[in-house]
């Protein structure tokens, strides 16, 4: 097949993967082959690969650290937009692309956010007589994605970084709409409650990893100099012993120079007290 009508071909079926399911088949053939965002990989849809194969790889349910993540959720209030970007000076950069949906980039302190609200909502209501554990098969079948990615996201949006109840968050997301170029979807400003019931025990299994993340980078944020940021960086637990070592050093070199100090300042008050009990003899 001639080279340019096979380029054509794949252009218009990442085009209709991006129209139907919000994914970047092809990113990854635009970067270089050790890009990487905060430990995420762009997926590329393989030619002889399944589609269903490429959509698992690209929502990989992964193995979280269910404490961290229970934690996060507990004090999501710290997760609010404005607070995240108080405390740890993150950026929000709005997405088509699902896959990049709350992907935190701690070079530029910049987190991505998924801003497609109305094909959220339409998904969530096409699935919404969906039991929450439908998988990829079922879901792809009728032509959505799994209830849980749909409402993860949307929860995490509207219920997380930017809550309705909080006026703080509402005027931020206001501004981010207004300003932010390329700018956010102003459907995310409609506040229209869930396509369907959220679960009492609702728990994430696609972006907890990453809601964790922003949870750490929030609690323990990084430096906004450069002189603390350098610190930071070698504060790691590799050199915690160099770091002790150091300390110990020089804690035994104060040490010993107050000792010094000590033994002048008596034997300055000694020549002192020698001086005005023998005064030198009147010329």
């Amino acid at each position: 097949m001639d080279p340019e009508a096979v380029s054509d071909q794949k252009r218009a079926i990442n085009l209709a993967v991006q129209l139907s399911f919000m994914i970047d088949c092809s990113e990854k053939g635009r970067h270089s082959e050790d890009y990487e965002i905060g430990g995420f990989r762009p997926v590329r849809w393989e030619g002889s690969e399944r589609f269903i194969d490429f959509v698992k790889r690209t929502f990989p349910i992964e193995l979280h650290d269910q404490g961290k993540v229970r934690m996060a959720m507990k004090e999501k209030n710290a997760l609010k937009c404005w607070k995240l970007k108080k405390r740890a000076h993150i950026k929000f950069l709005p997405t088509d692309n699902f896959a990049e949906h709350l992907l935190y980039d701690p070079h530029d302190g910049v987190v991505r956010i998924f801003r497609q609200i109305a094909f959220l909502r339409a998904h969530l209501r096409l699935s919404a007589h969906l039991p929450m554990n439908y998988g990829f098969a079922e879901s792809l079948q009728m032509g959505t994605l799994p209830p849980q990615l749909l409402l993860e996201t949307l929860h995490s949006l509207q219920g997380i970084i930017f809550p309705a109840v909080d006026e703080k968050s509402s005027r931020f997301l206001e501004n981010l709409v207004r300003n932010t170029q390329p700018g956010f979807d102003p459907d995310c400003l409609l506040y229209e409650g869930y396509p369907r019931p959220t679960p009492e025990d609702f728990e994430y299994y696609y972006w907890g990893n990453r809601l964790a993340k922003l949870h750490q980078v929030v609690m323990n944020p990084r430096p906004s100099n450069r002189i603390g940021q350098w610190i930071q960086r070698h504060a790691s637990e590799k050199n915690a012993l160099s770091v002790a070592i150091l300390s110990l050093v020089l804690s035994a070199f104060f040490g010993f120079l107050s000792v010094v100090l000590g033994f002048i300042q008596v034997w300055l008050a000694y020549q002192s007290w020698k001086f005005q009990a023998n005064p030198p003899p009147l010329v």
